[in-house]
């Protein structure tokens, strides 16, 4: 079996800022997995880090053997039912009020104040591509840096000035009649740093569950059930939708992402949720 052998404070503060939660909630749970027995009877110890030749990220083996035990002690206590996610778990299955915007299901509002209008769905298009427009409120901040794997994303400015990072250092201040694209695993963020109302058309191709994703993060954040900066309150939830977003942030290994999101998102399923989160996906009725 292949094993991590990362920094522990790395690994800690990279789970740390996927999960919303203090680091030091999560690094002793890992320095704890890291100096005590497998249940097999095999020792794992902490070693250095080794010297650095390239940063590929084959330098951290494709696995996380040495740190599942933490994270198991992680998730589980993540997961306990308590009186607030019993509550949070009823909430799932009432659905969103608020789902279909202003009554047209093809407007999704977050109560941040932006909202989203899709004007032609993947379903219209037979999943080849999906355009949306998109109004940022006032200095609002926009997504974290991230890129995604399996589709591409174009920005047609309408009104006011949108900012934009494609790659970490290629900074573009867009404003009306001004365009940007963004390949494949290419670091992208956009956010609103004017005092005015910013309006843009995105189109994403292929179209992928984006618009499902959308629906979703901004009905749990209808329901109050993500962070100021949109992360979902419930560990559980976050599995899931980083599932279906299917994005990423740089700095963290691919493959240590997708084994985290796989474990929260596996216990969310074993604890009954639905990964399609029907109540923000399909028009109420």
């Amino acid at each position: 079996m292949f094993r991590f052998r990362v920094p522990v404070g790395s690994l800690g503060f990279s789970l740390s800022t996927m999960l919303g939660l203090p680091i030091g909630a999560v690094e002793p749970v890992f320095r704890h997995a890291r100096t005590t027995k497998w249940q097999q009877g095999k020792n794992v110890t902490a070693t250095r880090r080794p010297k650095r030749t390239h940063r590929g990220s084959s330098e951290y083996a494709p696995a996380i053997s040495d740190s599942l035990d933490g994270l198991d002690t992680l998730l589980l206590r993540c997961s306990r039912q308590t009186p607030i996610t019993m509550r949070m778990n009823q909430k799932m299955t009432r659905g969103s009020e608020a789902g279909s915007g202003a009554g047209d299901w093809r407007i999704s509002e977050n109560p941040d104040g932006s909202r989203h209008i899709f004007l032609v769905t993947g379903d219209e298009t037979g999943g080849e591509y999906l355009r949306l427009r998109v109004e940022l409120p006032p200095h609002a901040s926009g997504p974290p840096m991230h890129y995604h794997v399996g589709y591409t994303e174009k920005f047609d400015v309408l009104e006011g000035k949108l900012d934009v990072y494609v790659g970490k250092k290629n900074h573009l201040a867009l404003v009306s009649g001004q365009s940007a694209s963004v390949p494949l695993e290419v670091p992208h963020k956009f956010w609103n740093a004017t005092d005015e109302l910013t309006v843009f058309e995105a189109e994403i191709r292929p179209a992928d569950d984006f618009e499902k994703t959308l629906r979703v993060a901004d009905g749990l954040a209808r329901d109050g059930k993500t962070s100021k900066r949109g992360v979902p309150k419930n560990p559980l939830e976050l599995g899931l939708i980083y599932q279906l977003a299917q994005s990423y942030q740089p700095g963290m290994p691919r493959p240590m992402q997708n084994a985290i999101a796989g474990t929260l998102a596996r216990i969310a399923r074993w604890r009954g949720y639905d990964p399609d989160f029907p109540q923000y996906t399909r028009p109420q009725q």
